[in-house]
């Protein structure tokens, strides 16, 4: 699968950051709580499960201080081999860590933050993380190594559990099938691209999202960072195009003290005329993180 978030453009909804990392993975998984047998230490962290530090998919240092800061922003990032969040609050860590949007991770107390789209509004607790990966190690691996530092150092408990929901489906709005302006198939699909046509691959949140020759599924994946609902992509087109969309949302600035743009809304109108597509609400299975248990970490 491509990498979902290519490179973020500077931009005026940096409010965003850490949601972005969150929603990586979108889609429902099926899932069954208990009666989980004996297997590799990476699916052991994928279903919840607590890792320790000896099974190598552990950082190999890591730091944990309390942010005092009062900042809005939560950036993270790995470069080469160390992990950094800053003044992040702990659901969209543990949203990063089990590769869900925070609005899918549920319970907890109320000191880890809320699931907000808006940074202003999620609160909680903030904290300063940095973290060595393992020589060898690559970024892929992180939110593993993430679910490992949770159950460490904040004593984290998760469980898993599949609910019917609302989502969106991503289909054609036109009846004969025509695409808008600013949707065209691409010269290349970057899910079967070969090494030497991967600069022609790009996906961006910015002022627009903007992506060249990604499968509808990216995009499907990018609107659900600003839909409130997972979106799913039933268009039945097939390989790598390219767009360009903009709506309201995108331009709202992270210290904006007035009233906010209906995000949905724009993405309605944005999406039917712009790229010929709409989004048809359904219902379907989605996966959340139920948090069991969860304690505030000594620092180091």
């Amino acid at each position: 699968m491509a990498r979902f978030i290519k490179k973020w453009r500077p931009m005026r909804v940096g409010q965003l950051l850490a949601l972005a990392v969150a929603a990586l993975c979108v889609f429902a998984v099926p899932t069954i709580r208990g009666g989980i047998e004996a297997s590799s230490p990476v699916q052991q962290a994928r279903r919840g499960e607590p890792q320790s530090p000896g099974n190598g998919v552990a950082f190999e240092v890591t730091s944990v201080r309390a942010n005092k800061s009062g900042q809005v922003a939560m950036p993270s990032r790995t470069r080469g081999r160390i992990y950094t969040a800053t003044n992040i609050a702990l659901r969209n860590v543990i949203a990063a860590a089990y590769e869900v949007p925070a609005a899918r991770v549920l319970d907890g107390p109320s000191w880890i933050g809320a699931a907000s789209v808006d940074m202003r509004f999620v609160g909680g607790d903030r904290f300063d993380i940095s973290a060595t990966l393992p020589e060898g190690s690559s970024a892929d691996q992180v939110p593993v190594m993430l679910r490992v530092l949770l159950a460490d150092r904040f004593k984290l408990i998760v469980h898993r559990e599949t609910r019917e929901a609302p989502m969106y489906a991503l289909v054609l709005a036109r009846s004969d099938g025509r695409l808008g302006s600013q949707l065209r198939k691409a010269l290349v699909d970057c899910e079967a691209v070969k090494p030497e046509d991967q600069a022609r691959c790009q996906l961006e949140i910015g002022g627009e999202i903007l992506g060249r020759g990604q499968r509808l599924s990216e995009l499907a994946r990018a609107l659900s960072l600003f839909a409130d609902r997972p979106v799913v992509d039933r268009t039945g087109l097939t390989g790598g195009y390219d767009f360009n969309l903009r709506f309201p949302e995108l331009n709202t600035a992270p210290d904006a003290t007035g009233p906010r743009a209906d995000p949905v809304g724009g993405i309605f109108t944005a999406l039917q005329e712009q790229l010929g597509l709409k989004l048809d609400s359904i219902r379907g299975g989605i996966d959340f993180i139920v948090i069991d248990s969860v304690e505030r970490p000594t620092e180091n």
